[in-house]
């Protein structure tokens, strides 16, 4: 197997001559061919082996589930803009159908959270951030954590460039992070049922 990557890796290894370049996205093609291909050849031998890949890689397989990490996204009107984005009103179950609504408040974000843990039962959130002002945000998060008292999140949102911070309510971010993210966590490994196996 190392022999086809390395063939591989040598033949087209001008193509990624120009690193990962100055976008957001990665420009490199032959690193992802690559990993496609060893991914491709992984899931093979695994199968005539009769082993999981997770068992193959590093020190094997390490567990035999993980908890899932539930991502959360404001969104907003989608008929706002001409596109023809599609419209969840007539979806089999309520994260179908809300997930093409108009999520911008508290209210509207825990219901999402809802239909997300109806679905799939994820325990654990995360708030994608950096959409509203910092204190709107806050209320969100606020809104999660008095929701759903078992999980271990929500995890402070991903931000760029900027904090949660409140002109208005100066230490009001590091209050709500005590409060959040300072309360004891559960045992991941004993406390939580589990949601997602990876073999």
């Amino acid at each position: 197997m190392q022999a086809i990557l390395n063939r591989m890796r040598t033949a087209f290894a001008d193509r990624d001559a120009g690193r990962r370049g100055l976008h957001t996205f990665d420009l490199r093609t032959t690193i992802h061919a690559l990993t496609a291909l060893e991914a491709a050849l992984l899931d093979r031998l695994g199968k005539r082996l009769g082993v999981p890949v997770a068992a193959l890689l590093g020190e094997g397989l390490q567990r035999d589930e993980v908890e899932m990490l539930g991502y959360l996204f404001y969104i907003g009107e989608r008929n706002k803009p001409d596109l023809a984005y599609a419209s969840g009103a007539d979806g089999k179950d309520d994260r179908e159908r809300v997930r093409t609504e108009i999520a911008l408040t508290p209210a509207a974000v825990v219901r999402l959270a809802e239909a997300a843990q109806t679905r799939s039962g994820v325990n654990d959130l995360k708030l994608e951030g950096s959409v509203l002002a910092g204190d709107a945000e806050i209320e969100a998060l606020t809104a999660l954590a008095e929701r759903f008292h078992d999980c271990r999140g929500p995890y402070p949102p991903s931000v760029s460039g900027r904090s949660l911070a409140c002109p208005d309510s100066p230490g009001r971010t590091q209050r709500l992070a005590r409060r959040l993210f300072g309360r004891p966590r559960l045992n991941a490994q004993t406390d939580h049922p589990r949601s997602n196996l990876i073999n």
